[in-house]
Formats: C-alpha cells, sequence, structure tokens
C-alpha cells in the first residue's frame, strides 16, 4: 500500500504534463526567469523608496535639536530654554 503510493507520486513527478515537454519548454523557464526578475527588483525598488530611507526630522523637531544645543552652549538660560521648548509644543 505505501509503496504503491510512494511509486504514484514518484509518477506525477516525473510526468512532464502540457507544461513540459516539446520543443518550446525553454520559453517558459525564459518567461519564468523574467517574472523572478521584476519581482526582486519591485521588493528592492519599494524597500529604497519607503523603509531604507533616512527619516526626515519635522520642523518642530529640528526647532528642538536647535534648542537644546542653544541650551548645552551656555547661550539661553533655563527659564527661556523652557520657554521657549512650551512655546514649540
Amino acid at each position: 500500500m505505501l509503496i504503491d503510493a510512494m511509486a504514484d507520486n514518484l509518477m506525477l513527478l516525473n510526468h512532464d504534463g502540457h507544461w513540459g515537454g516539446g520543443e518550446y519548454w525553454w520559453i517558459g523557464r525564459i518567461l519564468m526567469l523574467i517574472f523572478w526578475i521584476v519581482v526582486i527588483g519591485l521588493v528592492f525598488w519599494w524597500l529604497r523608496r519607503n523603509a531604507w530611507r533616512r527619516h526626515e526630522p519635522t520642523g518642530i523637531e529640528r526647532a528642538q535639536a536647535i534648542l537644546v544645543e542653544r541650551y548645552a552652549r551656555g547661550e539661553i538660560e533655563e527659564a527661556e530654554y523652557r520657554e521657549r521648548l512650551r512655546n514649540l509644543v
């Protein structure tokens, strides 16, 4: 019973069906290769466009960074820093 099932599976794996055989089998292989190249290319294009892009800070984030730098350099006092930070948010 088990041997018969295995033999049937081997026959199915060996069967060319309507996709294989014939003199134009290579066209299907080339089309499949082109298909996968296009799919992989689209994935890389999407990743490069969306996922791998650097995060650009918003205007408020840039302003807060400048405010922190000015406070760290001692250009502004703590009270002025807190007031300007409160005005940004």
